[in-house]
């Protein structure tokens, strides 16, 4: 980053850095994508696809994480960092000025946003009723490849077609 390399360079590191990467940002994300793989895609859905990868269900206690702990936790050390926030300041002395806060405001808000403002953007221009749009977001692809149980129920599916269709032309 060319703005490091300058005289003001530090100062300019300082503030992405408390601002851009700070843990806000990340509890922020980490609470909707905890709530996004627990109940959106599902927790049976993640157990399905640790079973199919390791041929052994994963313990009950993953999924109690998956849907409830991880998320509280995440939303609890989240409002708790807001709560302690302090502005920055650079070797405890020099204080910023008022724009550069208003700044660093803004680069934590660019990255945080990106989540629920993609997710607003696809409700909006979606087809179909309100909850319509909805359900499509908050459902996995339907392009995903199939795990090995459902391969193993489409051939069942399959074969017992065919068995079927030779018994009728019989």
């Amino acid at each position: 980053m060319l703005y490091c390399d300058l005289q003001g360079g530090m100062y300019v590191f300082q503030l992405f850095d408390y601002y851009a990467s700070n843990g806000a940002c990340r509890l922020f994300i980490s609470v909707f994508e905890s709530l996004a793989m627990g109940w959106v895609f599902g927790a049976d859905n993640m157990f399905d696809i640790i079973e199919d990868m390791t041929k052994t269900r994963p313990n009950y206690i993953f999924m109690l994480c998956w849907k409830y702990l991880t998320p509280l936790v995440s939303l609890v050390s989240f409002i708790g960092s807001l709560v302690q926030y302090k502005p920055l300041t650079f070797n405890r002395w020099y204080v910023y000025p008022n724009w550069a806060y208003i700044l660093g405001w803004f680069l934590t808000l660019s990255s945080v946003l990106l989540v629920p403002g993609w997710a607003l953007v696809r409700l909006i221009v979606g087809k179909g009723s309100l909850k319509e749009r909805w359900r499509v977001l908050c459902n996995p692809d339907r392009i995903l490849p199939l795990s090995c149980g459902q391969q193993c129920e489409t051939q069942v599916l399959t074969c017992s077609a065919q068995v079927e269709d030779t018994e009728t032309h019989l």
